[in-house]
């Protein structure tokens, strides 16, 4: 994940910082927390994150910022996807802050990439794995 979210001293960060995270299963997340995350995933959305074990995340003021995956291509380049949009991040009842210990729900890109592609004026093939 990327973003200028807030710092641990909860000030703007002026650098783009990036963590790692994994992609979930949405029956995790909703087995972490039903009530959050029950109404938030659907065909449209999936969650990531460490969850319980985890003390790094997406904070406030990531929200936007991406998920990004890297692909080999098939001459062994590297290219870099957006794959996710930063949607919600947990808070715990009673508290204002994300907590880096509740998954992450992020916007899923790839069912909008003919559009994006289509918009942006560039070729698109649909038989690309995202």
């Amino acid at each position: 994940i990327v973003g200028f979210g807030t710092t641990e001293d909860n000030k703007l960060s002026d650098t783009l910082r990036s963590a790692y995270t994994i992609v979930q299963n949405d029956l995790i997340c909703i087995a972490y927390s039903p009530k959050l995350y029950a109404s938030l995933l659907n065909e449209f959305t999936f969650c990531a994150g460490y969850g319980p074990s985890s003390n790094v995340n997406a904070r406030n003021g990531d929200s936007g910022g991406g998920l990004v995956v890297a692909m080999v291509q098939s001459d062994l380049s590297i290219s870099w996807f957006l794959r996710g949009i930063i949607s919600k991040c947990g808070v715990p009842p009673g508290h204002t802050q994300c907590d880096p210990k509740f998954y992450i729900v992020y916007t899923d890109v790839a069912p909008h990439y003919g559009w994006i592609y289509h918009n942006a004026g560039l070729q698109y093939s649909s038989n690309v794995l995202y």
